[in-house]
């Protein structure tokens, strides 16, 4: 009993003597002499305390100082950089390029969020305008609100439908065609024969002019 009460004195002695090496979100490595349970303690709040999010800039990999080697902080060895919430407000991101990653560095953005909107713009072919964000599910007028200011849209490279070539189910997919605009665009192009030009859209009975100033962009004759 008293040799184990020894080891266990001895053992906390020696701990007492080495740094400890805490790995933050940010990954910066902190090294701390812990000398009281109230120093760790401390350290301990503040590191759940404290609130991070990443983009595309910095690797995964932090290296020791002290003794040269690297080591992974995160099992994803993909390049991210941790930004504190607080430092956000340079942070712009092309709508149309983000990943779901880059999207979470915006503050009230979550995994949920930031694939929903991914999703929403595979759908669409390609987002036009920030203001798109709006149509996605679940999206608040406060989220985008916060978000919108942090979101730009440059040389948008949209997937296009071809109106003389697609069928009811390739043009329903999009999510301003419904089924029964998808069908009347059909039937159109049965009596009438192959679009011109996208133009001719407007001929199309059951379309009007909000969701053909919407759909313009999306559609190409070929």
């Amino acid at each position: 009993m008293i040799i184990c009460v020894l080891a266990v004195l001895i053992g906390f002695s020696i701990a007492s003597r080495f740094n400890v090496v805490v790995y933050t979100p940010n990954e910066q490595v902190i090294k701390k002499d812990y000398k009281t349970r109230k120093d760790y303690r401390q350290t301990k709040k503040n590191y759940n305390n404290s609130s991070f999010r990443y983009n595309n800039t910095k690797s995964y990999y932090q290296s020791n100082e002290d003794s040269g080697k690297s080591f992974p902080v995160l099992s994803n060895q993909q390049e991210r950089t941790f930004y504190p919430v607080e430092e956000q407000e340079d942070l712009i991101f092309d709508l149309n390029k983000a990943d779901t990653l880059d999207l979470q560095a915006l503050r009230g953005v979550g995994p949920s969020y930031a694939r929903r909107i991914v999703a929403y713009r595979n759908k669409l072919g390609g987002y036009t305008n920030v203001e798109q964000l709006k149509e996605v599910y679940g999206m608040t007028k406060e989220l985008y609100a916060q978000i919108a200011p942090h979101l730009v849209i440059k040389n948008p490279q949209l997937r296009k439908l071809n109106l003389n070539t697609e069928n009811i189910k390739e043009l329903m997919a999009h999510p301003y065609i419904d089924f029964y605009l998808a069908k009347a665009i059909i039937s159109f192009h049965k009596d009438y024969g192959a679009f011109q030009q996208v133009e001719d859209l407007r001929k199309v009975h059951l379309l009007d002019d909000e969701t053909y100033k919407k759909i313009i962009p999306y559609l190409e004759v070929k």
